[in-house]
């Protein structure tokens, strides 16, 4: 099978790791025209206009049971295709600590089985490091059913 290009997205006390065929893009934090989402048990920080389509940029960590405090000046918005596109907000915004890094997830080198698991997320050991591997289909239906 052919290698799978993943991107590694760097959170406040942990990763998360996503093909990088569900990012659409990755936009400066601080550039955005922010204004505060409702809160319930998904963390909305913000909703952004990208591309004329209304974002929510939500927070990752809490959903891994991570704390999580006041992005820094680094921060990064990594825009996910959702995967119905039948819902109101087609893109999730997940904030991240810095610019992304591209893996290459080889046939022969696939993540190993879940070692921890969150409501949302599975997670696997990558040379060495725990990684996240969201759900962002339920994600994704979460945050929509929120700001319904």
């Amino acid at each position: 099978k052919d290698p799978v290009r993943t991107l590694v997205l760097p959170l406040q006390g942990a990763t998360a790791i996503l093909p990088q065929a569900a990012i659409a893009e990755i936009v400066s934090f601080s550039e955005t025209e922010a204004t505060a989402g409702p809160q319930g048990e998904i963390v909305i920080l913000d909703m952004i206009d990208w591309h004329q389509i209304n974002v929510p940029v939500i927070a990752l960590e809490p959903l891994l049971g991570v704390a999580f405090g006041k992005p820094g000046a680094k921060a990064k918005v990594a825009i996910c295709n959702a995967l119905d596109n039948s819902q109101q907000y087609p893109a999730i915004g997940i904030v991240l600590e810095s610019v992304p890094r591209v893996l290459v997830v080889e046939d022969g080198r696939r993540l190993p089985a879940a070692q921890e698991k969150s409501e949302y997320a599975l997670s696997s050991r990558h040379q060495g490091d725990l990684v996240w591997v969201p759900d962002m289909g339920k994600i994704a239906l979460l945050v929509n059913e929120q700001l319904a």
